[in-house]
């Protein structure tokens, strides 16, 4: 136990080590660990039954093990069945992602500081030769149809000497099962290495080799797969787990959903259409029917009794009418096919609002709300797009274009020295003038710039002040001016104010006409002191002065 009394008390106002006390130490005891059974687990880890036959297919495997290459074939076959043959919903949900992602295609914008006259020369022949010579956005889009059917938008980047222009740069796309593996040339062993599929990875998973067929195996099957470096490859695919090495359809969850749908559709018509094609049954109870001297025998069984449209009908004695009464629940269609699509589309991440392309049920705020994740969604895909894609075909155009244009310099042949983004097609908002409003504001409080909005818009803020200049017949300066003072009236006046304030108590700097001229007179005497410098040079600018 510590002693107080045995504590030393130090008076020195900076006391040494020596001087400190010794603080008592404690006895140093082993840690105990009490270990106690707690009652507690995850109930997706018992092995009930129930749980066992739900989850009879989930395995322990690798990435490559659960996507092997004749079940990854089975679900591209059945998903483009379902989404170009047979399931319009399907359909509709792929080309929404198709429209919100791609649209128009990209612009490039190129932002080297130093060499704004390069910049927009790159951008120019870029979004030229992208947009006008390949018709890259038409083939983004079949690319990404691709990406949700087969689970890959795939490209080669090849040299066409047909190509419009000096940069004689193609990209052509290609389907998924060309991608395969030659095993005429491959050994065994190789065949793990090249995951079955024709996709060759280095020791640290990055991709370095394709082997593609150059006709569609479907009709050619004897064609042989030949090496192809994976630069030259456009490969758009999501990775959803590290060690998977192929692409698979978003949809490959939710396709099934089309045949429920079908034959659930086709069980409400039927028992629509039975119900209305028996306008009624009769029924008795009697065996034997007598009237007079005739005698009417019981009627077969099923058998049909023509009516007369429009007109009442007397039914023999003893029989009764009735109509058929379907049990079949027509009337919760609606919900099912609702259901049924936004559980197909939220394989892909579409909100139930995107993949039913129905406000149904829904206020502005929950649209807006569902608009706000859907475009989230597609900011992310379009970034795979500019990685995988994009950046790709940049790099060899570049390269390829600082050798044909003068213009270009050589350094700035290599894509790492070319600072560059992506422009897109954005969304509008549903009401434009609380939109703007509320950009207006943004605006005027500092919190953003109008170039933040174009930019964000998919717009070159110079370009389009150069384009609005010219609209009213003014310089960009002066359009930037009025547009300056008209947003930020108060501001503008305290700075014209200031302004005038330093041009009257600094005359020299800024001085009224009549003395400007004064000064610009006396400058000029001092220039030229004499009548013979003022001569000499006009003698050396070509002209000849003759004086009195």
């Amino acid at each position: 136990m510590i002693d107080p009394t045995q504590t030393q008390v130090v008076t020195t106002a900076n006391p040494t080590a020596a001087e400190l006390p010794s603080l008592p130490q404690l006895p140093a005891t082993p840690a105990r660990i009490r270990e106690r059974a707690i009652n507690a687990r995850y109930e997706m880890a018992e092995r009930s039954a129930e749980l066992n036959e739900q989850f009879a297919r989930a395995t322990s495997g690798s990435g490559r093990q659960a996507l092997p290459h004749a079940d990854r074939a089975t679900i591209r076959d059945r998903v483009r069945h379902e989404m170009f043959e047979a399931d319009p919903w399907l359909k509709g949900s792929a080309r929404t992602t198709v429209v919100s992602v791609i649209g128009r295609g990209p612009w490039l914008e190129v932002k080297i500081p130093e060499r704004p006259d390069v910049s927009k020369f790159i951008s120019d022949k870029f979004n030229q030769w992208f947009r006008k010579r390949v018709a890259g956005p038409r083939k983004f889009r079949t690319m990404c149809y691709a990406k949700q059917s087969d689970g890959a938008g795939l490209a080669l980047v090849v040299h066409d000497p047909n190509c419009r222009g000096r940069v004689k740069l193609n990209f052509v796309p290609f389907e998924d099962e060309q991608i395969r593996a030659n095993h005429t040339r491959q050994s065994f062993q190789d065949l793990e290495k090249y995951l079955l599929d024709g996709k060759e990875y280095d020791d640290v998973g990055t991709v370095v080799r394709y082997w593609i067929s150059p006709r569609h195996p479907g009709e050619f099957p004897g064609d042989e797969s030949q090496p192809v470096d994976a630069a030259f490859v456009v490969d758009v695919w999501d990775q959803e787990r590290p060690s998977q090495g192929r692409g698979v359809s978003p949809y490959a969850t939710s396709t099934r959903n089309g045949p429920l749908r079908r034959a659930y559709r086709r069980a409400t018509l039927d028992a629509a259409t039975t119900a209305a094609k028996l306008s009624f049954l009769m029924e008795t109870q009697v065996d034997r029917f007598e009237s007079g001297d005739i005698n009417f025998e019981d009627v077969d069984p099923l058998t049909g009794v023509p009516i007369v449209y429009g007109e009442g009908m007397a039914l023999p004695k003893g029989w009764k009418p009735y109509q058929l009464k379907p049990e079949h629940p027509t009337t919760g269609h609606d919900e099912f096919v609702r259901s049924n699509v936004s559980e197909m589309g939220r394989a892909a991440g579409q909100p139930s609002l995107v993949s039913l392309s129905d406000a149904k049920g829904a206020n502005f705020a929950a649209g807006q709300l569902s608009r706000s994740d859907w475009g989230d969604d597609v900011d992310v895909q379009r970034q795979d797009w500019e990685d995988l894609a994009l950046d790709k075909l940049f790099e060899h155009w570049l390269a390829q274009a600082a050798i044909v244009y003068d213009e270009i310099p050589r350094e700035f042949g290599d894509i790492d020295n070319v600072p560059h983004e992506y422009r897109w097609t954005r969304k509008r908002h549903q009401d434009t003038n609380k939109e703007y409003s509320g950009r207006a504001k943004a605006i005027a409080t500092g919190q953003t710039s109008r170039a933040q909005w174009q930019t964000d818009d998919g717009l070159n803020p110079d370009a389009e002040d150069e384009a609005a200049a010219r609209g009213f017949g003014v310089d960009v300066e002066t359009y930037r001016r009025a547009l300056f003072l008209s947003t930020f009236k108060e501001a503008a006046a305290v700075v014209t104010n200031e302004s005038r304030t330093d041009d009257s108590q600094n005359p020299q700097q800024n001085p009224p006409g009549n003395q400007r001229l004064e000064n610009d007179d006396r400058a000029f005497d001092a220039e030229f002191a004499s009548d013979a410098d003022l001569d000499e040079t006009f003698a050396r600018n070509g002209f000849k002065f003759n004086r009195p």
